[in-house]
Formats: structure tokens, C-alpha cells, sequence
């Protein structure tokens, strides 16, 4: 039965051969869109280190405010404030931690003791609960934690790149 069916499509190539080639064509373009589209569906919402866990994980990047009573036409958009973040979310009870960070990350100069030379670093600001949600491994050094972020210290962590420049 295939060998019949091999030989009945050979015979349409040879028939019609620019029509099969397009066909051909197209539906190898179909089959490659589609499996670019769940890879990078796949990329985009597999959890993988550090974000182990991103199926139970939610995101609020950015927020939409206006008056009370009032229509569509005024109000204002755009990132959270931290404080206000920190009102909104930090006391719900359902979720298993929640963290806040910045979601820019600016450049700044920072000037390395060994090397006494400034490189340009880019900057992430997060809360304690930060190391807890994402899957971080340290080569040296601890996390900072609640108590350093409550007391106002000033901690950095850097990246294994950023300490070897």
C-alpha cells in the first residue's frame, strides 16, 4: 500500500513538477512556522534556572491609575512605585512570596578595588524576598536578607562576569 502511494506521488512530481514543488514548499514553510511558534512558546514559559518555578509565577510590570468616578480619557500609566507596590502586594496572603524589583535596569560606573579602573555595570533593585523566588546560586558571599534590607544597608551582588573584570 505505501509503495503504491510512493509511486502515485512520484508520478505527480514528474507530471506537474513546478505546482508539486510549491506545494511542497509550502507545507514545509507551514511546518517550520509552527514549530518556531511553540519553541518559542516553550522558551518564553519553561521554567528553567533561575526562574524555576515561572509556572507559578506572576508579573505585574506596570499599572494603570485614575480618579475615581472618572471616564477613560484621563489617569495616568506606568511602572509601579515601590512603596506602592509594596502596599498592593506584600500583604496578600495567598501568594507563597512576593518579591519587588526594578524592571529597568540602568547603567551606572562602578570602580572595582583590585583593578582601581571604573566599568559600567548594570543595576537591578530588588527586595530580600528576590533570592527566595528565583533559583541563584552563589560561587561566594550570601544573599542579603530581610534584616540588611529593613536596616538600609547598602549590599551588592554581582555576577560572576562583573567580578572577574
Amino acid at each position: 500500500m505505501i509503495k503504491q502511494y510512493l509511486i502515485q506521488a512520484w508520478r505527480l512530481l514528474k507530471e506537474n513538477p513546478l505546482l508539486s514543488s510549491i506545494s511542497i514548499i509550502g507545507t514545509a514553510l507551514a511546518i517550520c512556522m509552527i514549530m518556531v511558534m511553540v519553541m518559542s512558546h516553550e522558551v518564553e514559559n519553561a521554567s528553567a534556572p533561575p526562574e524555576s518555578n515561572r509556572d507559578r509565577m506572576l508579573y505585574m510590570k506596570f499599572a494603570n491609575s485614575r480618579p475615581k468616578g472618572d471616564s477613560l480619557q484621563s489617569g495616568s500609566s506606568g511602572g509601579l512605585a515601590y512603596e506602592l507596590a509594596k502596599e498592593g502586594f506584600k500583604e496578600l496572603q495567598t501568594p507563597e512570596t512576593v518579591s519587588i524589583a526594578t524592571i529597568y535596569e540602568p547603567s551606572a560606573l562602578a570602580s572595582i578595588p583590585a583593578n582601581k579602573k571604573a566599568t559600567s555595570v548594570s543595576i537591578k533593585l530588588t527586595d530580600a524576598e528576590f533570592w527566595e523566588v528565583f533559583d541563584l546560586s552563589f560561587i561566594a558571599g550570601k544573599p542579603y536578607t530581610k534584616v540588611d534590607v529593613d536596616a538600609g544597608l547598602r549590599k551588592v551582588v554581582i555576577t560572576e562576569g562583573t567580578a572577574r573584570k
